[in-house]
């Protein structure tokens, strides 16, 4: 389930149009939360994204994680400087209507799937626009194998046509309290060609762990602080330089 934890309030049921000022608020807030709550947003191959977002727009297929990991997809549209969509369950739009407006779409299955590619599609029409879709279909530990991604995952790319980016997401703990927010992007996929994704967004998975576990192999991407992390070791902090002090 896609969550925005509070932004409800700000709006009122819509109709299915995104509401471009809620949408910015949403971005906003979503880059407050992630640089408040957790240990950075760290990410690689987000320059090939970048470009591909310039040439048209782009659907991300993405393992999911956590609640987190809407407010991620929102932050990094707010460095990007691009708009996010997510797709979620036509249930969970159904209990929070308001979502609408933020840039959440519902995913229907059966004789309904033919609507939801529709109102997804209106979103993918010119550049600059990302839509997150998670085809696990429910939140599942990183560490899970295989993932398990749907087979509906090729219908619905291709009837999107939008270009698919591999997003492999996960929040490893390093040396302080709470989890980075960690995302490895692959290279564009054809919509035929999506059943490779799951392995794409095993191995970014596996360079994500080699990161935190600061044991990269010379094939790894390189992860960069997209927004940096304003924690510090609990070792580092003044509690810790105080007792020092007390107990040399």
């Amino acid at each position: 389930m896609v969550d925005l934890d509070g932004l409800g309030l700000l709006a009122r049921p819509a109709g299915g149009r995104v509401n471009p000022l809620l949408a910015r608020i949403g971005r906003r807030y979503a880059a407050w939360r992630v640089g408040r709550d957790l240990d950075g947003l760290h990410v690689a191959g987000h320059l090939g994204l970048q470009q591909a977002l310039e040439s048209g727009p782009v659907l991300i297929v993405a393992n999911h994680v956590a609640w987190w990991d809407g407010v991620v997809a929102l932050a990094l549209g707010q460095a990007l400087g691009a708009e996010v969509g997510l797709v979620a369950r036509g249930e969970t739009l159904s209990t929070y209507p308001w979502m609408r407006s933020f840039g959440v779409f519902p995913l229907h299955s059966g004789l309904r799937l033919r609507a939801s590619l529709r109102q997804a599609g209106a979103f993918l029409d010119r550049p600059g626009r990302m839509l997150w879709y998670f085809p696990q279909g429910r939140q599942r530990p990183d560490a899970v194998r295989p993932l398990g991604f749907q087979p509906g995952i090729t219908a619905f790319a291709r009837g999107l046509g939008a270009a698919v980016v591999p997003t492999s997401l996960a929040y490893p703990f390093r040396e302080v309290e709470v989890p980075a927010a960690a995302l490895v992007f692959g290279g564009p996929v054809a919509a035929d060609a999506v059943g490779a994704v799951e392995g794409e967004v095993i191995e970014g998975l596996g360079a994500i762990q080699r990161w935190a576990d600061g044991a990269p192999n010379g094939r790894d991407p390189t992860l960069h602080p997209l927004l940096p992390s304003k924690r510090q070791p609990a070792q580092l902090g003044a509690g810790a330089r105080l007792l020092a002090g007390v107990f040399p």
